[in-house]
């Protein structure tokens, strides 16, 4: 009774086999269930099967265990493989690998891809280069999400309300939009957007849409300064608020929003042009300013060869004249369709 159990012929209890799990030639034996369990999940020395050979007249199922206890394949020795209450597992964590560089699997049907611990996830490509790696974050409330679309594809934060979405660069890197080509396309990308590193930045831009109104552009402190320079296609350049409504460089009425410029000595500013009300007169324009006491106003002449008519000059309108054929410097004003003057010395 080399393997412990008794001899055949007896009466035999439930849940046992006839055969013999002694490695020597002898009698069969009743093999209790326990028994057969031990030496099938791998005891050393308990069973050597050289070959096994099944069929399809194996009554179904080919392989029951009958009981709950675990299904192991070994490799010399070691297990490889478990089935266990359901689940499919590697016999050693994070050891064994599913499909080689050469052999790979076409499709893996899953809903769900996870780590199973706080270490990060990885795609990989090219038989290990890192291309996509999601790290851990302690209980998150948002995860990105990514969906394939007609002509267009979406990448968008779900999961808490008014989740926000973050584009990281690592150390001084940029981040850049580019344009013109895929990876199926072929071709080269074409930069259309970059943002560049400040490091210790405590403001930045800011860009807010609008219902039926003008989208803002805005920062989060202090001006915005665009450089070198700017130039604008549009036919209508709009200064402060409630600014004038006609095309070219518009600006409201009063002193909020002149035209100014700085002195020559970057001391102060100087008015340059500007409407505002004077002594109850209103809409008078202002041209220049008397903070700079040597500087002024210098408004040139129309120098012309003859006197000018009333179609020179429009009613209500004034001009300073130099008529080289009769050698005269005049001030002419249009009174309703009379021309008035007064001569230079």
């Amino acid at each position: 009774m080399g393997s412990g159990v008794q001899f055949f012929p007896q009466v035999v209890a439930p849940s046992t086999f006839l055969g013999r799990l002694a490695s020597g030639a002898g009698p069969v034996e009743a093999i209790p269930f326990s028994s057969l369990a031990a030496a099938i999940s791998g005891t050393p020395g308990a069973l050597t099967v050289t070959t096994l050979t099944a069929t399809t007249s194996v009554v179904t199922p080919l392989i029951n265990s009958g009981g709950a206890f675990n299904l192991n394949l070994q490799f010399n020795g070691s297990t490889q493989l478990v089935v266990s209450g359901g689940s499919v597992f590697p016999g050693a964590d994070n050891v064994q690998v599913l499909g080689l560089n050469t052999f790979r699997w076409a499709t893996v049907y899953t809903p769900i891809i996870d780590s199973g611990t706080t270490g990060s996830l990885s795609l990989k490509t090219n038989n290990g280069t890192i291309g996509v790696q999601l790290i851990d974050a302690t209980t998150p409330t948002t995860n990105l999400g990514f969906q394939a679309g007609n002509g267009n594809a979406n990448i968008y934060a779900q999961g808490a309300t008014n989740s926000g979405l973050f584009l990281v660069t690592k150390g001084t890197g940029s981040l850049n939009l580019l344009t013109g080509s895929v990876n199926d396309s072929g071709g080269s990308s074409i930069t259309q957007f970059q943002v560049l590193h400040t490091a210790s930045s405590t403001r930045n831009i800011t860009v807010t849409g609008s219902n039926g109104g003008n989208p803002t552009i805005g920062v989060t402190g202090g001006s915005l300064a665009i450089t070198p320079s700017v130039v604008i296609a549009g036919a209508r350049l709009a200064i402060g608020t409630n600014p004038a409504s006609g095309n070219g460089l518009a600006i409201p009425y009063g002193s909020s929003s002149p035209i100014n410029s700085r002195d020559s000595a970057n001391s102060i500013d100087l008015l340059a042009l500007q409407y505002q009300t004077i002594n109850s007169i209103v809409n008078v324009l202002m041209l220049g300013d008397t903070s700079a006491s040597t500087g002024g106003t210098i408004i040139s002449a129309r120098i012309v060869a003859g006197a000018p008519s009333v179609n020179d000059i429009p009613a209500g309108r004034w001009a300073l004249w130099r008529d080289t054929s009769g050698a005269t410097t005049k001030l002419y004003y249009n009174n309703g369709g009379t021309l008035q003057s007064v001569a230079l010395a």
